[in-house]
Parts: C-alpha cells; structure tokens; sequence
C-alpha cells in the first residue's frame, strides 16, 4: 500500500491523477489463459498463412491452364489433399477467430474491474478555491509518501488512496454545486435559492478541513522520521564511542604487554661478556709488559 503511483504530484493537466481503490490484484490463471489465448491467436495466423500457400498456388495452376487452353488435371490428381488443405485452414480460422473472441472478451472483464478515475482535466475545471486545496492535497501526500517512517513500513495500515479520492470526491461534487448555481444565477428566474450558496461554502470548509487533516498527518510523520533520523545518529554516535573506546583498550593492552616484556633488570649476559671480555684483555696487556 505504500507504493501509490497512481497519485501523482503533477500538474493538473490530462494526466490520471487519483484512482478510487488499489490496483487490480495479479491473477496468474488468468493471466497464463490470456497468453496462450494470444499464443493461439499468433499460430492460427501462420497456419492460415502456410495452409493457403498451396491452395492459392492450385487456383494459379487451374487460372493459367484455362487461360491456355490447357486441360487441368492438377485438381483431379490431388483433390483430395486439397480439400484437406482446405478443411485445415478452415479449421484454423475458426480457431483463430474463437481465440480473437475470448480475448475481446476476457479484455472486456478486466475493463470492467479497472477502479474509477479522476482526470487532471477534471480537477482544472475545478474552482479556483478547491483546485487549490486539490493540488494542496496530492503534494501533501507525496510528502507523506517521500518521508522515511512511511517507506520503512511504519503505516502499512493506512490507505492514502482512499483518503485522497475521497477529497477529490468532494472537490467534484462542490465543482458540479458550483457550476449549477452558476447556470441558475444567469438564468434570472429566481431557481437560485440563498441556501444553495451556503450548501458550496460548507463544501469547501469540509474540503478545507480534510486538507488540513492531511497536512497534520504529514507534519506527525514528517517529525518521526526526524526523530528516527535523530535516534540513528545517537546510535551511531554510540557506536563511535563505542569503537573508539575498543582501539583505546587495544592500545593500552598493547603498553601493558610492551611493559611486561621489556627487562627491568641488567643484562646479566651482556655484563659477563664485557668483563671477560675486559679483564682478559687487561691480563693479556700485562703479560705482553712482563
């Protein structure tokens, strides 16, 4: 139900604008009786194509013989394939046909299923006071269509259709009020009565209230998908802190095993060699003297 493409933010120029309930839903019996119908139909004209070839070509034959004053035995010698050929293109027509009609048919029934409309050229001949509001509407609901709370499925249960074609409902019928107050104010014969004036001005004031309860509802949403806009940063605020406080713990373990690891002591290893190495090269020394 979110998926609403049959109102459009356009302007209110010959295009669909508002449709009165959903789409039809798929039918796949019907749809796979549909396609071998036009399968049907595709087959019979080839074979009536390739069935006629020869028979065409056997009537050629029978025409050019007469013309030459030739005795024809085509006919005789092959009759009987020919009027198999015949039957079968016969048949095939009759098959192509009945398929042309149970597809005229079934496209009948699924015209007849198809949802009411409300044209922009409907809408434009509108007044100017509730095409306004019209115009205000289908926005408005392609700003609820467009926020993040209704593409995330958080009002799956609510039918954005149903509500604007009931405004643009209302918004026809004020345009019919009002163009017949017109016709019977120029008709000058006193038909226009004081309450018909205010029946129109109470029409456009349930217009105008639907419109602003739409506008409501899109400002709430608006301001939740703010709000999960909001909550998503804090979450990833957290997250930050989060992994930061992660590589500050994998530093500090990393001095810590630095610190285990490092010797505290005096390089014993390196202390003997270098004594040795000393005292032997002094006693070396004074051997050399003596």
């Amino acid at each position: 139900m979110n998926e609403d493409d049959s109102i459009a933010a356009t302007s209110l120029g010959a295009t669909v604008v508002l449709k009165e309930s959903e789409p039809t839903p798929a039918r796949p019996a019907e749809d796979g009786l549909l396609s071998v119908l036009l399968g049907i139909v595709v087959l019979s004209i080839g074979g009536t194509i390739l069935a006629a070839i020869p028979l065409l070509f056997a009537g050629a034959t029978v025409a050019l013989a007469a013309v030459a004053d030739v005795e024809a035995s085509f006919l005789t010698d092959h009759s009987g394939a020919l009027w198999t050929l015949a039957a079968a293109t016969t048949a095939t027509v009759l098959v192509g046909g009945a398929a042309v009609g149970a597809v005229t048919a079934l496209g009948a029934v699924r015209n007849k299923r198809k949802p009411n409309e409300i044209t922009g050229n409907q809408l434009a001949a509108a007044p100017h006071e509730v095409r306004e509001l019209m115009s205000d509407a289908v926005l408005t609901v392609e700003t609820i269509k467009d926020s993040r709370a209704w593409r995330e499925g958080l009002f799956t249960d609510v039918d954005l259709r149903a509500a604007i074609w009931d405004i643009g409902s209302r918004v026809l019928a004020a345009t019919e009020l009002h163009d017949a107050i017109t016709a019977a104010g120029e008709s000058g014969n006193g038909a226009l009565a004081p309450e018909d004036d205010q029946t129109y001005v109470l029409s456009c004031a349930r217009i105008a209230d639907a419109v602003q309860a739409l506008r409501d509802a899109a400002e709430a949403v608006t301001q939740l998908s703010a709000e999960l806009a909001a909550a998503d940063a804090l979450a990833q605020q957290g997250a930050e802190r989060a992994e930061r406080a992660e590589q500050a713990a994998g530093r500090i373990g990393r001095l810590v095993a630095a610190q285990a690891t490092t010797p505290t002591t005096p390089a014993t290893a390196v202390t003997d060699l270098s004594e040795t190495i000393t005292t032997r090269t002094l006693a070396y020394r004074d051997l050399r003297q003596t």
